[in-house]
Parts: structure tokens; sequence; C-alpha cells
């Protein structure tokens, strides 16, 4: 009973703050179009960023879901602190596949591919959960280019944060701050290279290079 309470504390104390720091700011959005097109053609869609923008990603996301009556489906390990984010986003409008490149990680792409020929939105953190930093776990990539599915870049910063010292230089929004969402053009591959190397540099190289343009609105 207890420790039924004290989760029931701890998720939601984090989820108003989560709100309080995220709903309090100013957003802009670039290439939201980006997300519009891949929605409407209606062959799946994969959109995907870093683990240390996890949470504007996730709120901003939430919000277009909300604004045009979707739901997307994100990825979500089995440990203690992943069922508590999974609690929270739940309340956001999430759907979840529960598992991770570590554990579980045949049964995420069976899933994930279950819901790419249903045309299903995932969104996913691909240097997730454990890094190495913003270098693309390769998986649900290579899944996606050959479900053929619409892959796009995203990143969101603010002009003021707390960054936690974790793996992934989490960054933590200041309320009230000025928020930057950058989703970026639908990556175009080439079909003969899928392989792992293929899809994780490829993947690396589109989100750094949306990250770095969209950092320079806070400098």
């Amino acid at each position: 009973m207890i420790t039924k309470i004290k989760e029931f504390l701890i998720i939601n104390i984090t989820k108003l703050i989560f709100d309080v720091c995220c709903g309090t700011c100013k957003w802009t959005v670039f290439g939201e179009k980006n997300l519009d097109n891949a929605i409407k053609h209606k062959r799946g869609v994969l959109i995907s960023g870093w683990h240390g923008r996890f949470l504007p990603i996730s709120y901003y996301t939430a919000k277009y879901m909300k604004k045009n009556g979707l739901n997307f489906i994100a990825i979500a390990g089995r440990h203690r602190d992943a069922a508590r984010i999974t609690a929270i986003l739940k309340t956001w409008g999430y759907n979840f596949i529960r598992g991770s490149s570590n554990k579980g990680a045949a049964d995420v792409l069976n899933d994930m591919k279950k819901h790419f020929k249903d045309n299903q939105t995932i969104c996913i953190t691909s240097d997730g959960p454990k890094g190495p930093i913003q270098v693309a776990k390769p998986s649900s990539i290579k899944l996606a280019m050959k479900e053929n599915v619409t892959i796009l870049p995203i990143t969101a910063i603010a002009n003021n944060y707390w960054q936690i010292n974790s793996w992934d230089k989490f960054i933590f929004p200041k309320p009230f701050s000025k928020m930057y969402v950058y989703i970026g053009d639908k990556i175009k591959y080439n079909a003969e290279k899928i392989n792992n190397d293929y899809c994780s540099q490829l993947l690396s190289f589109e989100i750094n290079k949306i990250q770095k343009i969209n950092d320079k609105n806070i400098k």
C-alpha cells in the first residue's frame, strides 16, 4: 500500500513539473508541414530524436496529437523509471510498445512492423536507453526503411534550461522559456545500402544536422 502511494505521488508530482515547465513556454515550431504531409501520406511515420531532448519533443508531439485528433505510439523500457514516464505520457495521449534495444528488442520490432502496416506514427529516441549519446541505434531505422515509411528527424531546445548531469545531457526547460522545435525534411536513403552502419550513420547525421541549426536560435 505504501509503495503504491509512493509511486502515485512520484508520477503525479513529476507530471505536474513537466506540465508547468513545458506548458508555460512560448513555442515556435519549424517544419511542422513535414509532419503534416507525412501523416497525410498514410504509409506510416517514424519520428526520431535524441534522448536528451526527450521532454520538449514529447510535449510538442502530444500537443500536435491533441490538435489533430491523433494517437502516436512511443517505445519505453520495462524498468521502473520507464514505467513512470509511460504513466505520464499515457495521460498526454500516447500509446506504448514496451521493450528496448537491450530487452525485448525482437518483440518491439515485430510490434513496430505491425503498427507501420496500419499506417501508425511511432516516436523513438534513437540513442536510448543508455547511449552512446547522439549515436543512433540502427534497428528501428532499418525496419522503417525496409517498410518504406516516412522517417522524420526532430529536435527541440529552450532558451533557458537546466541540464542534468546524465549520459544524455538531459535538457529540462525552465518555466516561461522560449521553446524551439525543428522537424526536418523526410530522410532520403538508398535502399540498396540498408545495413546497420548505413542506417546509424544516416540518422545520426540528419538529427545532428537539424539540432545544430535549431540550437542557433538560443545563441
